[in-house]
């Protein structure tokens, strides 16, 4: 055979397929058209009948009416859960199913399925407390039921000779599957020899095939590689290389096949060595590999073709009879199967293969790993319930024997349930997906599949083994919980004593497991985690015990058989737990006969002498017939007892109790037999005297001890025995006890972790409720059962403490912290053993669930989340559970992104609370106290609060007489000794000894529930009719009272009887007069008051005879004050310790001042200076009030040394620059997001109601979309934004800082660090925001001033007319000609020399620093005077400023911070600067490192970035990066602002949008201002750089004034003109060589024209002395223009003029002209024809727009300048607007009004007119002109790299004449090279994110639609990005891709970061319901924005938890938020494969 032969190719399969179905038929071609009627289909699917009709699913077509759903769920499919309709958690609904049924205001729960199967329960009537009406599966019954109708013509129709093939091909496909499986092997390991691999295959070969004809030997074997969870694809990739050197492409496929079909071949070959070297490579790192026969793995890839062929079967239907295939193959999988002959040749393969074990249990334990708790797949053998059909709910013997019969048979199904581990992963989905379509669907094969295989009672179950470990068989008690649940099975149950008995034979097997032995010596070397499976098993079984005991709960006889069966279980088990030996073996099972006589006889219930009860003679309680079993007796080893003394005792006790040693022998935590006990012995309404006597059980004690022992003296001994076993049965519960205590108190430390881990997770939530409780129910039954003193003395023998309470000081075992803590737990279990009465007092759900959530939230308000984790799941699932919170509680909703909603108590309820509640730790009850203490404070502030103990009355059933505990004598020298000790022994200082005796006390004094207190309330009643009764109660029941007064304590060592001892009476009264138990004498004068009212004449007279003693003992001591406590002392000696400190510190900080004043007189100083106002400098003209203020640089301390940061050292401000992608063009191709812009309301500076999102984002509201789009990134502007956390340091501090953090990383190398040192970030170290750079703080004030430059000296068309030559002139002088710089090709006559070819000059060299100031010094500067703020020192002069704070500064009228006088000052010139010359060096030094550290920064960050900056120049040193840099902040701040009203203080509204900036923010503005104009004149000016800022700005003049009639000059134009401005490598021949790169030579209209502006204010004005405030306006021109031409370009063109149709713009009467829009229409008309667009088209369009929504529009474009403009006034002018107006109509203004008044800007409609001034309308028509000439140039050739070089980068720009009016000037035969060059505009509106839907599983069915743009599938985990809209796969490796040689992939969402938002991603990942935020190569989860209505994730959409989501991003404060996160955590990395 060749190895093509043997590979089950797609051609093969269809052959395979095509066959079979000819098989159905038989070649008979007229059937043929009942299956297929259209023929066979095409392509891989054509052997498809489920496609065959084409009708879509078949679960929800019209023919599954009235029939269950069955849609088997794939992973990540959503799943719907209804509390109020589902039987229970396991009954589910699919997405089409839920929204066809009704669920409104029900509890819906939604989840993703994982992948391990179930299916949908609709239409299944069991599965449902109400009925569902689902429009698919429910039954129309209006109408008659048309299916049934059909199926019986059918059948009628359906010839035998069609029905016959169809039953034979399954049932042969059903068993050849079984016979190739059976032969599979079940351990996925490669053999260990050649021989090993042969066997196997002639094993196999003999299994399957006739051995009678053997086949010849085989040849050909296969590697085959299988699927687990655990390798990724790397390692699979990487070692399936290596083995089979392989490609990685062919490695890649298979590691995919091997992913989604669980298995692959990796080799096929005859040589077997080759094949196992193969093996072993792959199988080196764990990877489970086999080799078998190549034939063999045929066989088996056939069987998944066959599985997949039956479910699709299952799937179709025969003509439209849609349920009998799938019938047929139920019936077939319900046959029994028959081996093949040759299973029986090998016993050694029967064994390991046929699974025939008798052992069903553990046969059931094999399989079904995978599966799904909450799913129902596994109907078909043991999940669903009985149906109700009363022949299934057994009866009598004959029924139980028939299905004993029915179940020895071996069904196909059963065959294959056990083969299930030996498939795949495709092949085990395919059979469980076959299961649901055909077993569960139907019900008549639904079946219960009870076990009723004995178990050998001296099993062991062993924590340690494999089979233990895999969990695999915790299905079965899942399986048998889900079968309890069924209302019909908990009738059943007790109607059938065998199930009680194998039950407990079940939990028995588990009982005592994993038991714990104390290392005393030394630590336990190796931890085993054997534990953790004990723990895990015991989980599952204590919610079955609660289950099951549920069952017996239906009447009282009923409930007392199954106690006493029990009991005897126990004590069996008891007898036989130390016993190793076999002889338990004898011990057969009692025949079923007998045990249902044993219900039906009264032989426990007749108290005759021969009748033992559960502890008669033998282990079996027989009868007569089984007398001679006795003597096995014997083998059963008894409890071992023994006499504990009580020697301190006045009666001198002793008593016989278990003897056991918890300290020193094993203790085990399992005891699901005691646990069982107890849940059935909580039904204490079924236990009262009452109902027992009448069902003739006698008393409670009677009942449980099998005999009436009151009335049966003549049996002390069997009582005593009886009594005995009891102790023994109950003493283990305690061990658990008391081994909680020791491993607390640290005696167990030796025995590591794992023993903790236990003691935690014992009395954890998930099992307290089924353990822990039950344990302390289970020892207040014993105190009820017992004398409680025997109980007594066994809590104190197990604890090991009998001595200690005997009086004896120390302990053997104990240390001193141990012997205090062990007491006070002790002493704590017994108060919790009187006080908690939930299970004693029978209380019902709802009380406590009650109990539950007052206890829970009397400690504070918590969330939902947190509460629930604090109650057992069984009461927090309640119905009734959220209603009663809500009664209880006030809720309050969550405000930020963190928080959760929070619920909090009624001041009421904390009457109810007791601080010594059963589940409250230490802590917790402390924390108790202390709430109910304060609470008790503010109601009586004078009072010390006292609390009462809470105690829940109990008034029926066996526990009324519970509080006899708090009588026992033993109590009381419990209490004595507890306070003695406290009182003599030093060592023990206990406050809580003390707090827990007396609390014992006042229990004991208040409780009710006692025979004392009946006797005292009888005897009161006899007292009224008789008055002789003595008054005395303790002279005749000795009681509390009576033994605390009578019992008197001698000391142990007093040999001789001096004085008759103390009584605790004694002890008390000299308690609450010692001074040091000050704080418990509030509760002692309680105590002893309460005995006094006793009346108790004995408790009186000592009480008496004590306060004489005292009032003697104060006489004799006359008024010498009390003595103070120890506590009180200390308190005092504290506050005067504090008081001395404090007056050394004031005295130190005097001295200091004094010695150092001219500090502060210097400070002084240099106030005042900065004060002096600068009216000298301002110009003369300004005749104007001016409103002036100074506003100060931040100072404080340095954050890292804790000193002032001053002039003495040079400090900053930390702040972070990152890239950004936050400005928008509006992107006209989408008529939404014009929409958008027109609906913005007129006002940017209004509060906009966040309720639903604006704009596109509320499509999800307002069009009901599943999800908004979001904005396309390729609509987005990246720049840099910079940001601060405001905090200083110095800059010495900042580089110590920053040298840690390098060194920090160094040394910890695994840590996937917050910050990037590489990249210069750094993480504040007081905030932990990120931060990349400290901007030098070297200014002190800055003038705060108005109108300030928006006050000129002449207005704007003259400034336009007069002065703009002017400003060009200067460009001359500021070149000199005189300068010894190498100039080539330069022209002497040319006025200016602008873009001239020169010599490269060698940028990287530095112009030495000391000979630029001696230049300084000796060749005075030009200083421009009036200059807008033109910096001319260098450093030095600034540090001098630093130096010399007090030298008079003077300013420029509109200036920067600093104003340099005009020469600098020598640098040695005065006596002042020597003494702080090499500080001055060093300062210098610093801020030159610092400009050049944010120059890197810059540098690093722009080139991330795709950028948009007019010109990069190295030369430049990124003085332009920074222009732009401040710009693009001022835009996104202005952005962030949209729809936030500028509320300043006190609630006034601000005069512009500034005032609701923070000022954090506008002080950042203001120092990045003042950085980059220092920068310029420190880093530029006065060096070469200087000449390249020259060019920039000339550049920049011309691009702004290109139509200007000065450009008009004929030299001029010759300049622009003429001369090409770059050659062929886009890099201008400037001055500097290609260095200056200026490679966009663009037209203003293509640029933004505020970062234009922004650049201007920072150098150009100041060089040609323009003014600021005309360039503003003349750009705000440019603006709308920009405006104008984007709008009607994009509705002249066709692919974007879709909005130009919306209704809300055109005209409403289009023949009627508007007057208003008259003069806008021309100009419109004439700057769009100017840019080169057809006159006709732009007449089209405005005819049909409405003129005024069209300025409207313009307006809305043009606002965000206005506003931007503010900001920059305010940041960098320092001009402040005038705080609001008491005008009316002022406040009504919309902003756009009212800015432009502010800025004095004219109307749209007036700049629009312009027809008058010619200078103007050259401007603007240079600017289009520009434009159009850039459109007519040839376009770009293709460059090197293969893509086309941008548009906008045209060089050889030559220009014609600058003004030109004709047509002309649009060439029609040009048109073919016209070019589209998009004008863009800055988008206005509001941003948001992607507008959510309102429901999570909308978005999720959503996310199931959507396909992945990269890898064309649907997303396994799909990750929506909320800027763009887009569904990417997260963490998945089909679209991950290698980059920068990283160790794992880069997944799709960083990938797609990149292109989106640049360096931040925000992604919801839908399935997860979790936020994921990216940063570079980190990232954070944060939680989703759909919250439920506590508050908590779930369904709902919160909005505004989302909109703290948009705020992060709007405010940047992503990669803060990321940083955060990761130093928080110890974070390993592996962000980057998201």
């Amino acid at each position: 055979m060749e190895p093509e032969a043997t590979t089950l190719t797609e051609s093969a399969k269809q052959e395979i397929l095509k066959r079979l179905f000819s098989e159905l038929w038989r070649s008979n071609e007229e059937y043929r058209s009942l299956f297929f009627p259209n023929g066979f289909g095409e392509g891989l699917d054509a052997y498809k009948l489920s496609l065959a009709l084409g009708e879509g699913s078949s679960e929800y077509l019209p023919t599954q009416k009235g029939k269950a759903c069955g849609h088997v769920f794939k992973k990540g499919e959503g799943v719907y859960r209804c509390r109020n309709c589902a039987l229970d958690d396991t009954c589910v609904f699919c997405s089409r199913c839920f929204h066809a049924t009704n669920h409104d205001g029900h509890d819906v729960t939604f989840s993703v399925n994982s992948g391990s199967g179930g299916c949908c329960d609709c239409g299944d009537p069991e599965a449902w407390k109400l009925p569902v009406h689902c429009s698919y599966h429910s039954l129309d019954y209006s109408s008659p039921d048309s299916s049934e109708f059909e199926k019986i013509q059918y059948e009628e129709i359906l010839p035998h000779d069609l029905l016959n093939p169809i039953h034979n091909t399954i049932s042969t496909v059903l068993d050849f599957m079984l016979d190739t499986l059976s032969a599979s092997p079940e351990e996925m390991t490669p053999p260990l020899n050649d021989a090993d691999v042969r066997k196997e295959a002639n094993r196999a070969a003999l299994y399957i095939r006739d051995h009678v004809n053997i086949v010849d030997e085989e040849k050909l074997f296969a590697v085959v590689l299988w699927n687990d969870e655990h390798h990724s694809f790397h390692e699979v990739i990487d070692q399936v290389m290596e083995a089979i050197e392989c490609s990685q492409a062919e490695a890649k496929a298979m590691a995919k096949r091997v992913d989604s079909y669980g298995r692959d071949i990796v080799q096929i070959s005859e040589d077997i060595p080759r094949l196992r070297s193969i093996a072993r490579t792959i199988s080196s790192i764990g990877l489970a590999v086999t080799i078998r026969s190549a034939r063999d793995t045929f066989r088996e890839g056939m069987c998944g073709l066959f599985i997949d062929w039956l479910k699709d079967l299952a799937g179709g239907k025969i003509g439209s009879d849609s349920s009998l295939l799938r019938d047929i193959i139920c019936e077939e999988l319900c046959k029994e199967w028959n081996k093949p002959r040759g299973a029986d040749i090998d016993m050694k393969s029967k064994i390991r293969f046929a699974g025939d074990t008798q052992n069903g249990q553990v046969e059931g334990t094999k399989f079904n790993g995978d599966y799904d708790v909450l799913m129902e797949e596994h109907s078909s053998d043991a999940i669903e319930p009985m149906d109700e059909d009363e022949s299934i709910i057994y009866r009598g013997t004959s029924s139980l024997m028939q299905k004993v019969e029915d179940f020895k048979k071996k069904l196909r199904l059963d065959k294959l349930l056990v083969l299930d581990l030996r498939l795949w992963k495709e092949a085990r989905a395919g059979l469980r997906e076959l299961y649901i379509g055909t077993l569960i669907t139907n019900t008549g094969y639904k079946k219960i599949m009870e076990d009723l295989d004995s178990i050998d009672l001296n099993a062991k179950i062993d924590c340690d083994s494999d089979a233990f470990k895999n969990r695999r068989y915790f299905h079965v008690f899942q399986d048998l919980r889900y079968i309890i649940s069924n209302d019909a099975v908990k009738i059943a149950i007790p109607k059938n004593p065998h199930y009680l008995q194998q039950y407990l034979n079940l939990i028995a097997l588990f009982q005592g497991m994993n038991p714990n032995i104390r290392a005393t010596q030394q630590h336990v070397e190796y931890e085993n985690d054997s534990w953790v499976n004990a723990f895990n098993v015991t989980l599952q079984i204590a919610k079955s015990c609660r289950q099951f005991s549920d069952c017996y709960t239906g009447n009282t006889r009923t409930l007392c058989i199954t106690i006493r069966k029990t009991l005897r279980k126990l004590y069996e088990w008891c007898s036989r737990c130390d016993d190793d030996d076999d002889e338990g073996d004898k011990m057969d099972e009692t025949g079923d006969d007998h045990e249902e006589s044993l219900y039906h006889s009264s032989v426990w219930v007749t108290s005759t002498p021969g009748s033992y009860g559960p502890f008669a003679k033998s282990a079996k309680f027989s009868d007569e017939r089984n007398e001679d079993k006795d003597n096995n007796l014997s083998s059963l080893r008894e409890p071992e007892f023994h006499d504990v003394i009580f020697p301190a005792n006045p009666y001198f006790l002793s008593f016989r109790v278990v003897k056991f040693e918890v300290s020193s022998q094993p203790v085990s935590f399992h005891h699901p037999l005691n646990w069982f006990l107890a849940e059935l012995l909580e039904n204490v309404n079924l236990l009262d005297d009452e109902l027992l006597k009448q069902h003739g059980f006698g008393s409670f004690q009677s009942m449980m001890m099998g005999f009436d022992f009151e009335n049966n003296e003549e049996l002390g001994a069997i009582v005593q025995r009886v009594k005995e076993k009891i102790l023994g049965v109950f003493d283990y519960p305690l061990r658990v006890l008391v081994l909680l205590v020791q491993i607390r108190a640290g005696l167990w430390v030796r025995n590591g972790f794992g023993i903790r881990g236990q003691c935690h997770h014992y009395r954890e939530i998930s099992l307290r409720e089924n353990t822990y409780d039950e344990d302390i129910f289970l020892l207040q039954t014993a105190f009820i059962l017992l004398d409680p003193n025997i109980v007594l003395v066994t809590i104190l023998d197990r604890f090991d403490l009998v001595e200690w309470f005997n009086g004896r000081n120390n302990h053997k075992v104990y240390d001193n912290s141990q012997l205090t803590f062990i007491a006070e737990e002790l002493l704590t279990l017994l108060i919790t053993c009187v006080s908690e009465r939930a299970n004693a007092a029978g209380l019902t759900n709802e009380q406590k669930i009650r109990r539950e959530i007052i206890h829970g939230l009397c400690l504070g308000p918590i969330a939902y989340s947190e509460l629930i984790k604090r109650i057992p799941e069984r009461l927090a699932q309640d119905p009734i559970f959220d209603e009663i919170l809500t009664r209880l509680t006030t809720y309050k909703s969550p405000d930020s992104l963190t928080d959760h909603g929070t619920y909090e108590l009624y001041d009421e309820y904390f009457d109810e609370v007791d601080p010594y509640f059963v589940h409250y730790s230490r802590n917790n009850r402390e924390e108790a106290e202390e709430a109910l203490k304060n609470r008790l404070k503010k109601k009586d502030a004078n009072s010390t609060p006292l609390l009462m103990p809470k105690l829940t009355p109990i008034t029926s059933g066996p526990y009324v007489k519970l509080g006899n505990i708090l009588h026992a004598s033993l109590l009381n020298q419990i209490i004595y000794y507890s306070l003695w000790h406290v009182k003599t022994d030093e060592k023990i200082k206990s406050d809580t000894l003390v707090e827990e005796a007396l609390h014992l006390i006042m229990l004991a004094l208040l409780d009710e529930n006692n025979d004392i207190m009946r006797e005292c309330k009888r005897k009161g009643k006899q007292k009224a009719t008789d008055t002789s009764i003595s008054s005395d109660i303790d002279e005749e029941i000795p009681g509390f009272v009576y033994y605390a007064v009578s019992d008197h304590f001698q000391e142990i060592d007093t040999s001789t009887m001096k004085s008759q001892g103390t009584s605790l009476l004694d002890l008390l009264l000299q308690l609450s007069c010692d001074q040091s138990f000050k704080e418990f004498h509030n509760k002692l004068e309680f105590i002893i008051n309460k005995f006094e009212q006793f009346e108790s004449d004995s408790a009186k007279l000592t009480i008496n005879r004590y306060r004489e003693k005292l009032r003697i003992d104060l006489q004799s001591k006359g008024t010498e004050e009390s003595k103070v406590s120890e506590y009180e002392r200390k308190k005092q000696a504290a506050k005067e310790r504090q008081k001395k400190i404090m007056e050394q510190f004031a005295k130190a900080q005097q001295s200091f001042i004094e010695k150092h004043e001219e500090l502060y007189d210097e400070y002084e100083g240099m106030e005042e200076d900065w004060d002096l106002p600068a009216g000298e400098e301002q110009s003369g003209t300004n005749s104007l009030k001016t409103m002036e203020t100074n506003w100060s640089y931040p100072t404080g301390t340095c954050i890292v040394c804790q000193e002032e940061t001053n002039s003495s050292s040079l400090y900053g401000m930390l702040g972070l620059i990152q890239p950004s992608s936050l400005l928008r063009h509006t992107p006209f191709n989408d008529e939404d997001y014009i929409v958008e812009v027109d609906d913005l309301p007129e006002s940017l500076d209004f509060k906009y109601d966040r309720s639903i999102p604006f704009g596109v984002a509320s499509s999800v509201y307002t069009k009901a979309r599943p999800l908004s789009k979001g904005f396309p990134s390729k609509s987005c502007r990246q720049g840099l934004y910079a940001s601060t956390c405001g905090h200083l340091m110095h800059v010495k501090c900042f580089d110590t800082y920053f040298a840690s953090l390098e060194q920090r990383h160094s040394l910890q190398l695994a840590r996937n660090h917050p910050e990037d040192v590489k990249r210069k970030e750094f993480m504040c170290p007081l905030c932990k925001s990120l931060g990349n750079i400290l901007l030098p703080i070297v200014w002190k004030v800055k003038k705060e001033v108005f109108p300030g430059i928006l006050e000129t000296q002449e207005d704007y068309v003259t400034w336009l007319r007069d002065k703009v030559g002017s400003g060009l002139d200067k460009l001359n002088l500021i070149l000199p000609s005189g300068s010894d710089l190498p100039y080539s090709n330069t022209d002497p006559n040319r006025r200016y020399t602008p873009f001239t070819a020169g010599a490269p000059f060698d940028s990287a060299t530095n112009v030495d620093f000391s000979s630029y100031v001696q230049t300084s010094q000796t060749q005075p500067r030009r200083r421009n005077s009036g200059g807008t703020g033109r910096i001319r020192e260098a450093i030095t002069h600034i540090v001098h400023m630093l130096r010399n704070p007090a030298a008079i500064q003077n300013s420029d009228e509109n200036g920067p911070s600093i104003a340099a006088s005009d020469d600098f000052q020598p640098l040695h010139g005065s006596s002042r600067v020597d003494t702080h010359a090499s500080s001055d060096d060093d300062d210098h030094e610093n801020i030159r490192r610092m400009y050049n550290r944010l120059a890197d920064v810059m540098q690093m960050t722009y080139q991330k970035i795709t950028t948009e900056i007019t010109f990069q120049t190295n030369s430049l040193k990124s003085i332009e990066h920074m222009w732009d840099l401040f710009g693009y902040t001022i835009s996104s701040i202005e952005i962030g602002q949209r729809g936030i009203s500028h509320t300043i203080s006190e609630g006034s509204i601000g005069s512009t949008l500034v005032d609701g900036i923070n000022s954090q923010t506008l002080t950042l503005l203001r120092i990045l201002s003042e950085t980059i104009l220092t920068y310029m004149d420190t880093m530029l000016i006065g060096q070469n750089s200087e000449f390249g800022l020259k060019q920039v700005t000339t550049y920049r003049i011309q691009q702004i004034f290109y139509g200007h009639p000065s450009f008009q000059q004929e030299n001029s134009a010759q300049v622009v003109g003429s001369t090409p401005l770059v050659n062929n490598t886009r890099k201008i021949i400037g001055l500097f060589g290609p260095s200056l790169q200026f490679t966009k030579v663009k037209p203003l209209l293509l640029e933004d024209p505020f970062l234009v502006l922004v650049e201007i204010c920072m150098y150009t004005v100041s060089v040609v002395e323009y003014d600021v405030y005309h360039m503003m306006r003349l750009l705000y021109t440019a603006e709308i223009v920009k405006v104008i031409v984007s709008l009607v370009e994009s509705a002249v063109n066709v692919k974007t003029n879709a909005w130009e149709e919306n209704e809300r713009f055109k005209k409403k009467f289009p023949d009627l002209r508007d007057p208003q829009g008259f003069s806008i229409r021309d100009f419109v008309i004439w700057v769009t024809r100017r840019v080169g667009n057809n006159e006709q088209d732009i007449v089209k369009f405005l005819d049909k727009i409405d003129e005024s929504a069209f300025v409207k529009l313009i307006r809305k474009f043009c606002l965000p300048y206005l506003r931007k403009c503010v900001i920059l006034l305010h940041a960098r002018f320092g001009v402040v607007f005038p705080v609001g107006t008491d005008d009316l109509q002022a406040q009504n203004e919309n902003e756009f009004v009212s800015l432009s008044k502010f800025l004095g800007f004219p109307s749209i409609e007036q700049i629009c007119s312009i027809s008058s001034d010619i200078t103007m309308s050259s401007v603007i028509s240079g600017w289009c002109n520009h434009l159009f000439s850039l459109r007519q140039a040839p376009p770009l050739p293709m460059t090197s790299s293969g893509t086309l070089n941008d548009t906008s980068m045209i060089h050889d720009v030559h220009v014609s004449s600058g003004v030109a009016s004709s047509s002309s000037q649009v060439p029609q035969q040009n048109h073919q090279s016209y070019q589209r060059i998009d004008v863009k505009v800055n988008h206005p509106a509001i941003f948001e994110l992607v507008g959510l839907p309102k429901r999570l599983d909308s978005l999720f069915e959503e996310s199931l639609k959507k396909v992945c743009e990269k890898c064309k599938t649907v997303p396994h985990d799909p990750a929506l990005c909320l800027l763009c809209g887009t569904f990417v796969c997260s963490q998945s490796y089909c679209c991950s891709e290698n980059d920068r040689g990283l160790e794992n992939d880069r997944g799709e969402c960083n990938l797609h970061t990149k292109s989106c938002g640049g360096e931040i991603g925000i992604y919801l990942l839908v399935k997860r319901c979790v936020i994921l935020l990216l940063h570079v190569d980190n990232g954070c989860y944060m939680n989703a924005p759909y919250l439920d209505r506590h508050g908590e994730v779930d369904l709902g959409l919160n909005q505004k938890r989302y909109d703290e989501i948009r705020k992060l991003w709007l405010t940047h404060g992503v990669p803060i938020h990321v940083a955060r996160k990761i130093e928080q955590a110890f974070d390993l990395g592996g962000w980057p494969t998201f």
